[in-house]
């Protein structure tokens, strides 16, 4: 529901701001913020490693929409002349993006791990019956033996 909202808002209401501005950043920036607070608030998946990657996501987008405005406002000298905050910045963007990829190689590692315990919890299950019944097996031949001897 999150993603269709979203989705409608970005298609339905973006064309209608020009294109490139500063105006269309703050768009975007309203629509990732009131999408994150969806996220919160509805929690709309059930697998809870699966809500938390949603929410960096979102958070990861909103932080890189802000850093970019922020890029944007100090390309005026007059209003900014820090260079070395400009290149902070610069560098924090492709940091807060990598964030969601490094999560997502997490939860597909995690998965991985989950099956891997699962599929040896599963031959230790069957290897236990196995011998279980090996060992049932063996007492009913060794008490039909002695019955029949005696």
């Amino acid at each position: 529901m999150q993603a269709a909202v979203s989705t409608f808002v970005l298609i339905a209401l973006l064309g209608h701001v020009r294109e490139g501005s500063l105006d269309q950043l703050c768009f975007g920036v309203l629509i990732s913020l009131s999408t994150l607070l969806m996220l919160t608030f509805f929690s709309p998946y059930v697998n809870p490693r699966v809500d938390a990657m949603a929410w960096t996501t979102q958070t990861a987008t909103l932080l890189t929409l802000l850093l970019a405005a922020a890029l944007i406002g100090m390309e005026d000298p007059a209003v900014f002349s820090s260079h070395g905050l400009r290149l902070g910045l610069q560098v924090a963007v492709p940091l807060i993006n990598l964030t969601p990829l490094c999560l997502v190689l997490l939860l597909v590692g995690s998965a991985a791990a989950d099956l891997r315990r699962a599929r040896v919890n599963r031959t230790t299950a069957l290897h236990t019956r196995s011998s279980t019944a090996t060992a049932y097996s063996y007492m009913y031949t060794s008490f039909n033996s002695y019955a029949r001897i005696h």
